[in-house]
């Protein structure tokens, strides 16, 4: 992949052939990066060049929203400091973010098999050392940073999010789905959620019979928890 740049379908990044500019944010966050992390006064200035060329490779395929927060969090976040933040850095921050947010937002909406937005989406929070054994790799260690701070921002439809709405959805039918179609027990998660998730829930993304199969399944889960806990109040009276 020679001389090729990011540039934004939409609110995606894509590789091209045809040398346009960088997003003005990619840009400054990769001059932010450099800037924080200089790479000495041995490199020359078309190596500099090609430094933000990798940088932009690195990034190709995930959406600004992903590249923007990766950029942000890597300039506070290095764990290479003081020597500059790696290509293969940049590449793994952007593919843990996008997998947390996928999964937080599937979570968020009642979806998946994950707990909330503000809750540690893998487990426990990593601890170095003691009963776990220490990262090793890399990519490894960029998802203990992740995980020990835990800070991906307020929940989607909140201000300051930084997930857009159209890569809210996007997410949300990724983690929804498999093969295009909503598995049984995705159903009955979202038949289960409570009813402030259900009221967020973007319905847009649902057929007209997935939602119609949802809210019959929601009716009847709240007809038994009604009876259920009738009987409980009776038993105790």
């Amino acid at each position: 992949m020679t001389n090729q740049l990011i540039v934004r379908e939409g609110r995606h990044i894509a590789t091209t052939d045809s040398r346009p500019q960088l997003p003005k944010a990619i840009q400054e966050g990769i001059r932010d990066l450099r800037l924080a992390f200089p790479a000495g006064p041995s490199q020359t200035s078309a190596d500099a060049v090609r430094s933000v060329q990798l940088y932009a490779e690195a990034c190709a395929g995930f959406e600004a929203d992903v590249v923007e927060y990766a950029l942000q969090h890597l300039r506070y976040h290095n764990i290479n400091n003081p020597w500059p933040v790696t290509v293969q850095d940049l590449n793994e921050v952007c593919r843990l973010t996008r997998s947390s947010w996928k999964w937080r937002t599937a979570a968020h909406y009642g979806a998946g098999n994950k707990e909330g937005w503000e809750s540690e989406v893998f487990g426990s929070s990593y601890t170095w050392g003691g009963h776990r054994e220490e990262p090793k790799t890399s990519y490894e260690r960029h998802r203990a940073v992740m995980r020990s701070l835990n800070d991906h921002g307020p929940p989607p439809g909140e201000p300051g999010c930084y997930v857009g709405s159209d890569l809210v959805l996007k997410l949300l039918n990724e983690a929804l789905r498999n093969d295009g179609e909503i598995p049984e027990w995705n159903i009955t998660k979202l038949a289960e959620a409570s009813a402030e998730k259900w009221d967020r829930f973007p319905k847009e993304i649902l057929t007209a019979n997935e939602r119609a199969v949802i809210e019959a399944k929601r009716l009847r889960h709240s007809e038994i928890m009604a009876r259920l806990h009738a009987s409980v109040r009776g038993t105790i009276e």
